[in-house]
């Protein structure tokens, strides 16, 4: 045995170590370990310790990265951590205690009572599966035997005439919410929802839940006149629409309908839907009768009737504009890409007011968007009319560039008010909803389920904006 091994063994077993000819990297015990250009220490002692204050090192918490430039972003704080995150404060923890048995209480190695130090407590989500209950509604009756009056008078019944959402209905407002949340915020066709009900031995039928979701419809009918009374008086709404079939009695072949959504501004932020069997100018000249201010949408022929009346100001959609040379990227790719270089820039603009002025700076925004702006829209439009010289009408290129150029005083108009928006994403946010829904349920059962989906719709769909 060497002497620096016998001074371990009569001490007690740790060796003071000597880092004077090694370097302690930061990567680590296992690439230490297979590092073969680094020299280690030849004593095991040694050796041992410094393997403990490796992985001492690489289980203490590293300090943030300070990025050099402050408008460097800090990766670490921007990326999600991919570690188990912590479980919301709100929801209800259960606890449950594991102890020792008495018996196991006394130490093994001198017999004594074992003291409780501490405890160690890891957390799991569980998940309890809703239930269905009945809801018994008891009136009492109460009548009188001490005259001969009018029945009417003389017998009388305790509680409200109409119980529930839905009068003589079998379901309580919490399964009729529940169910037409799942069909129109989770996209649950109701078929499908009769099979997770009769999972519980309730049995009920399609039929039975289209009448319900008409019923509900009518019951939220008010609530909606007045999501889109108030919606009306807006300084800009958004608008969308999206195609929504429809089956109709007599016909071997499903009809197309629409389904328009309408969002207000940030003081009145509602969401209402509207359904046609059409596709003509009066839907949505119906739906905005009497609203006067910006219409952020796409350039439809249906809009036409409102902005040739004057109450109504178009504003256009660039992301519509954009995708028009992107498609044209493929026949024309550096035209393509010159037009594209010019939309970023106005998108970059967008871009820079987040950090530069409060959501409601009307003023500010829009003074920062029309300076910053006002070189690249020139530039842009010359561009774009010496394109419209060479390029086809009818090839890509020249179908985007006249697009652009036939819309040029509505796309450019965002620019006149700070509240304005550069495209109308927000509008087809909104419509996302019916797209991944419809590809569930696929059609409407008649003209009026199209309604009672717009109306319903209209409750359970939330106006981010």
């Amino acid at each position: 045995m060497s002497s620096a091994s016998a001074v371990t063994s009569a001490t007690s077993g740790r060796l003071p170590l000597d880092r004077s000819h090694f370097r302690v990297p930061h990567f680590g015990v296992e690439s230490l370990l297979t590092n073969p250009d680094l020299p280690l220490p030849d004593d095991p002692a040694a050796l041992q310790q410094l393997v403990r204050e490796l992985l001492a090192e690489r289980s203490r918490p590293r300090r943030a990265r300070v990025p050099r430039d402050p408008h460097e972003r800090d990766e670490s704080g921007s990326r999600p951590g991919h570690g188990r995150q912590s479980l919301p404060e709100h929801l209800p923890r259960e606890r449950v205690e594991y102890d020792l048995a008495e018996a196991d209480k006394p130490c093994p190695c001198c017999g004594g009572p074992r003291v409780c130090i501490g405890e160690q407590v890891s957390e799991q989500l569980d998940y309890r599966p809703a239930s269905f209950f009945v809801v018994q509604h008891a009136r009492k009756a109460y009548a009188c035997r001490s005259c001969d009056g009018p029945s009417e008078r003389r017998f009388t019944t305790a509680g409200p005439a109409v119980l529930g959402p839905i009068p003589k209905g079998l379901p309580g407002p919490g399964l009729l919410a529940h169910l037409l949340t799942c069909k129109y915020a989770d996209h649950l066709p109701l078929h499908r929802q009769v099979g997770i009900v009769a999972r519980s031995g309730v049995r009920l039928s399609r039929s039975t839940l289209c009448d319900w979701m008409a019923s509900a419809a009518t019951l939220l009918g008010p609530l909606v006149a007045l999501m889109r009374a108030r919606l009306l008086l807006s300084r800009v709404i958004h608008s969308d629409d999206t195609s929504v079939p429809f089956l109709e009695r007599g016909r071997d072949k499903a009809r197309e309908g629409h389904l328009w959504v309408y969002i207000g501004d940030r003081d009145h932020p509602y969401l209402v839907f509207d359904f046609t069997d059409h596709y003509r100018r009066d839907g949505p000249e119906q739906f905005l009768k009497g609203y006067t201010g910006y219409l952020q949408a796409d350039a439809l022929a249906q809009y036409e009737g409102l902005f040739r009346a004057g109450g109504v100001v178009h504003v256009a959609c660039n992301a519509h504009a954009r995708r028009r040379f992107v498609e044209a990227q493929a026949s024309a790719p550096a035209e393509a890409e010159e037009a594209l270089k010019y939309i970023r820039k106005l998108y970059k603009v967008e871009r820079d007011l987040v950090g530069l002025f409060a959501s409601d700076d009307d003023a500010g925004r829009q003074q920062h968007r029309s300076a910053q702006t006002a070189t690249v829209r020139d530039e842009f439009h010359t561009w774009l009319v010496e394109q419209q010289a060479g390029a086809l009408p009818k090839s890509p290129l020249g179908e985007a560039v006249g697009y652009a150029l036939s819309n040029w005083a509505a796309l450019m108009r965002y620019t006149e008010q700070g509240y304005l928006a550069i495209d109308n994403n927000l509008a087809e946010r909104a419509l996302r909803q019916v797209v991944v829904g419809r590809a569930n349920w696929q059609f409407c059962g008649s003209a009026e389920g199209g309604r009672t989906a717009a109306a319903l719709y209209s409750v359970v769909s939330p106006a981010s904006h």
